[in-house]
């Protein structure tokens, strides 16, 4: 449990220790995704975390493909179609307990938003996202700084 009253720096520092011990099967999750071949019309991704307002500390990731004529199916697909979306599943094996004051807080939310989007990005560069086919970027959804990281090196073309 971390106690309510450590310093900011000390929380942070926690927490990303926390994402750290579970950097290897989120990183092993990202090789098995690079894998998957994508349909030739999927022209770009975008990444989003979402941390949830009750459960803080454990974020979750969803990437969703875009091209130009996107599409809706439920069957699962032996390739990455434009329109597809699906969670980045982690199995968290170690926990991160937080004294309740701190979810009482949404200045602590966007903090740990902001230190699992850097987390993500790292992860995705050490699974060697940087040359994946396709544009993609991440961001976080509702809390942290609204600032992207792009992920590879492949920058989406601006519509003019």
């Amino acid at each position: 449990m971390i106690p309510f009253g450590l310093a900011e720096p000390q929380i942070k520092q926690r927490y990303l220790n926390f994402l750290e011990a579970n950097s290897l099967a989120l990183i092993e999750h990202l090789q098995q995704l690079f894998a998957t071949p994508l349909q030739n019309d999927v022209l770009s991704a975008e990444v989003q975390i979402f941390i949830q307002e009750d459960r803080m500390e454990i974020p979750e990731i969803w990437i969703y493909y875009s091209g130009v004529q996107n599409k809706i199916s439920a069957t699962p697909a032996e390739q990455i179609y434009a329109g597809q979306s699906f969670e980045i599943k982690i199995d968290f094996k170690k926990t991160f307990a937080l004294a309740v004051e701190y979810y009482q807080n949404s200045h602590y939310h966007h903090i740990f938003a902001d230190l699992a989007k850097q987390w993500f990005a790292i992860c995705w560069w050490k699974a060697c996202g940087w040359q994946y086919t396709i544009p993609c970027q991440v961001h976080t959804h509702d809390y942290g700084d609204a600032n992207t990281i792009q992920l590879t090196a492949k920058v989406a073309q601006q519509k003019k």
